[in-house]
């Protein structure tokens, strides 16, 4: 079996779970929106010269953190951390717990 089919059989079983290729319309609503920043935060992307392309600014280079917790099945059957997988010489994919609210 592949990692992606090891990941569909690892979400079956594990309630709430979805790998990233069953989610609607991609994975960006799991993580922060440029919206969803604080005015605060929002200020310091356009303290930087560009003040007009702060947003674009964020999108590009800022840091978006992911609003549930995900991981990666591996090709061993395996779920690993985002750090355990980065470490790791296997290939995967990435799942999520999307009935998180």
């Amino acid at each position: 079996m592949d990692a992606a089919e090891l990941a569909s059989q690892w979400c079956s079983g594990n309630k709430g779970w979805q790998p990233i290729f069953d989610i609607g319309n991609g994975a960006d609503h799991l993580y922060v929106q440029w919206e969803e920043l604080s005015a605060k935060e929002r200020r310091k992307w356009g303290n930087n010269g560009f003040r007009n392309a702060a947003k674009e600014c964020w999108e590009e280079f800022g840091t978006k953190k992911c609003k549930v917790p995900y991981g990666f099945i591996a090709e061993d059957g395996n779920f690993y951390t985002m750090q355990e997988f980065s470490r790791s010489s296997l290939n995967g994919v990435m799942v999520f717990k999307t009935d998180v609210t």
